[in-house]
């Protein structure tokens, strides 16, 4: 994808449900390329902020407030007492371990700022949507 036109689609109102995107399999087209475009590929090196929230009812509310909880600024001045836990990177095939994570409910954003493209340009506005991860 060599920009961003027609992207995202549905025009701002996607359906994704956030499942993973299958890859095609020998030179195959898969969900991915379907979604991004063709050419489409993860990008290596974006970090994430991620919280540990106190309960489901936190999570819920977090979850719930679409207004506040899209950023690390504006999450922590909604919710002062959430401090972020660090910032895990993704690999060249777009995931992320994080070592150590224990069962309990979490939020996670993106860290647009420190992201630069395969030419050094920093790319400043967010693509990855927030999302929560509850353990187990």
């Amino acid at each position: 994808m060599s920009n961003l036109t027609g992207w995202p689609k549905g025009e701002g109102n996607d359906d994704y449900d956030g499942s993973e995107l299958a890859k095609g399999k020998d030179g195959a087209k898969g969900q991915f390329e379907n979604y991004f475009g063709e050419g489409a590929k993860e990008l290596a090196g974006v970090k994430f902020y991620y919280y540990k929230l106190a309960d489901e009812k936190q999570f819920d509310e977090v979850k719930a407030d679409t207004k506040n909880n899209k950023t690390k600024e504006l999450l922590e001045a909604k919710y002062p007492a959430l401090k972020d836990k660090g910032t895990p990177v993704t690999s060249a095939e777009g995931g992320v371990t994080i070592p150590g994570l224990v069962d309990g409910h979490y939020w996670f954003v993106e860290d647009s700022a420190s992201f630069t493209d395969k030419n050094g340009r920093t790319i400043t506005d967010a693509k990855a949507v927030p999302f929560g991860l509850k353990l187990p």
